[in-house]
């Protein structure tokens, strides 16, 4: 059906834009973004719309050096995002990562951002088998791969369990007919992600953690005694 101009500006109107609080999906940095004109929302028009509905308007990041202009869609009352272009992305150290084990990873965070998150948790299991086969770890399928691993590698008690659950739950998405498949959204695969990175530092990052909370002590000492 056909609907006039006119109808179309009826259906919006002009509101005070509201502080929105995000990570900008370019920088990763999160903070208060900067108002960029004015913002618009749908009018109350008809039953069952309510007086709060979704507002649309560009924020940019208050980054310096980023900028990035952000497209929101919003509720107003509350300064929930319901979506936003580019969108949000999880947040995701890559320093001292092999980039056979990065690049599986930020796709998954990709996937995860553009909500197709089955495809997310199979990239989380291929950040596994990239961080096995980074490491030497032998066996003739993941499971024994991760077991394997194990004794290779230094992880906090309980990490080989959680390996094996990021194992599944990539499993699950890999197999069409698995009921869990449908199952596996937005929560899911967060915990699958930070899980990962949680493997991650415990594997490649943590000398650099440990070298720097050094550095922070050896300069401490010194500047104890020269006071």
């Amino acid at each position: 059906m056909l609907v006039k101009f006119e109808n179309i500006k009826q259906a919006v109107e002009a509101i005070q834009p509201v502080r929105i609080t995000m990570r900008c999906p370019a920088c990763l940095r999160e903070g208060t973004l900067d108002q960029r004109g004015g913002d618009l929302r749908l009018v109350q028009r008809g039953k069952g719309w309510s007086n709060n509905q979704p507002a649309t308007g560009e924020r940019i990041c208050p980054n310096p050096d980023c900028a990035a202009l952000i497209y929101l869609v919003y509720i107003p009352s509350s300064g929930e995002v319901i979506a936003s272009y580019p969108p949000e992305r999880l947040d995701f150290d890559a320093s001292a990562l092999p980039s056979a084990v990065q690049e599986p990873l930020e796709e998954a965070i990709d996937c995860h951002a553009g909500e197709s998150y089955p495809a997310a948790a199979v990239m989380v299991r291929r950040t596994l088998e990239a961080v096995c086969e980074d490491q030497g770890a032998t066996g003739g399928d993941l499971y024994k791969r991760i077991e394997n691993l194990g004794e290779k590698i230094v992880l906090p008690k309980g990490m080989i369990k959680a390996l094996h659950n990021l194992r599944l739950l990539g499993n699950d998405a890999v197999h069409v007919e698995a009921r869990v498949y449908a199952e596996i959204g937005k929560r899911e695969v967060e915990v699958a992600v930070d899980v990962a990175k949680t493997i991650l530092q415990a594997t490649y990052q943590m000398d650099a953690i440990l070298d720097e909370l050094e550095a922070l002590k050896t300069s401490a000492v010194k500047a104890e005694a020269t006071q």
